[in-house]
């Protein structure tokens, strides 16, 4: 029986994850090869073991063969582009066996036409559309210029609503009573898109102002957190609880709001923030938060991963006493899922235990490595840059 999360519980799960890459044609972070990567590339950062260096490279020349050979089908422009932050993430390990330089240059090309032609095709989703290139050229160092164009769709989207609010309108999907808030589909990102172009400085006369509005869109259609449990919602004109994790709800929106607050100068508007952030941080039962699991996408490693992040930012005793809670919370939920598997010599037979974003791979990758720089990198695959 495995007491804590030590070394047998990386070695343990390495063997079953090999198991799994040798037959996978994916190679995207969250459910593919890319994520494999980025976990034998934060064991071996941790134990600097030679064998996890060269599983990684392993995984790394499969990687390439698949996007060389043609052989990605679907959600090509999602999978490329996780690729390249694969390469950005891994940088220093990857230059020691290829000149990345070409690499990179050759996919981002591949993937800036792809997202021409989303935007052509009014695909303007985070995720899945033409902002998810967008979102890595603004986090690449050689390549953020592109991102400018993608600020100009922004502000050129953007629309009325009961001619009083501004709010972004990108997608079919997201009509009225349907536009999502959070950081992975909805008005967080773009909020935050906005600030980071801010930072590169980029000169449009009209971003503070289409900033401002969506940060006064976001605040005038907040939840009464004491009859919701929430401040905000998954969507638009609802008012259901959205669960506490990396990716929707609280955490994702409050943290743009954050950034909009820093890069504005707006101290009023920071500690605002804080204070909610210190209410929604304390949603730690099941019931309050509607974390039941471990992962990264919606699980407690999330919110470690969130806490850790958010300290870069301010170090006082709430985030102290959020990153201690939320670092014992995700160990323990790891160590009670990895202690069943080991004990029953259980084998995942869903895939999904093997993503990157929903299962344990990508979970045992953000506890094994967990000095700044490593969360800073994993952070961008979050959002939070």
């Amino acid at each position: 029986m495995i007491a804590s999360l030590d070394l047998k519980v990386f070695d343990y799960w390495t063997d079953k994850l090999l198991l799994h890459t040798e037959t996978l044609m994916d190679v995207s972070i969250g459910n593919g090869l890319s994520g494999h990567a980025i976990y034998f590339y934060s064991i071996y950062k941790n134990k600097g073991a030679e064998s996890e260096k060269e599983l990684f490279f392993s995984t790394l020349d499969r990687i390439i063969f698949l996007i060389e050979s043609a052989q990605i089908k679907n959600s090509f422009i999602i999978q490329v582009t996780e690729v390249l932050f694969l390469l950005e993430f891994t940088r220093d390990l990857v230059e020691q066996r290829y000149d990345i330089s070409v690499l990179v240059k050759q996919l981002s090309e591949v993937i800036d036409a792809s997202a021409v032609e989303l935007m052509n095709s009014e695909n303007y989703d985070p995720y899945v559309g033409c902002f998810y290139p967008g979102y890595y050229f603004q986090q690449s160092d050689f390549f953020w210029r592109r991102s400018f164009k993608f600020v100009d769709l922004i502000i050129e989207k953007t629309k009325y609503i009961d001619n009083k609010r501004i709010i972004g309108y990108f997608d079919s999907r997201f009509e009225v009573g349907k536009v999502a808030l959070g950081i992975t589909h909805g008005m967080a990102f773009y909020i935050l898109y906005l600030v980071n172009s801010i930072g590169h400085g980029y000169n449009n006369t009209s971003l503070i102002t289409v900033l401002r509005s969506y940060i006064s869109f976001m605040f005038n259609i907040q939840n009464d957190y004491s009859k919701v449990g929430c401040f905000f919602s998954d969507f638009y004109q609802s008012t259901t609880v959205s669960r506490l994790s990396l990716c929707y709800g609280d955490l994702g929106v409050l943290y743009a709001l954050l950034r909009a607050s820093r890069i504005l100068g707006d101290q009023v508007l920071e500690g605002k923030i804080w204070k909610m952030l210190n209410i929604t941080l304390k949603r730690r039962t099941i019931d309050s938060s509607g974390i039941s699991s471990f992962n990264l996408l919606y699980g407690s490693t999330g919110i470690y991963l969130f806490s850790q992040h958010l300290r870069m930012f301010d170090d006082n005793d709430m985030l102290n006493d959020n990153l201690v809670y939320w670092k014992w919370r995700a160990n323990k939920d790891i160590s009670t899922f990895m202690n069943q598997i080991v004990e029953s010599e259980f084998y995942p037979k869903n895939t999904t235990m093997f993503s990157f974003n929903e299962g344990v791979t990508g979970a045992l990758a953000a506890v094994a490595c967990g000095n700044d720089k490593f969360i800073h990198k994993l952070g961008k695959l979050f959002y939070l840059n």
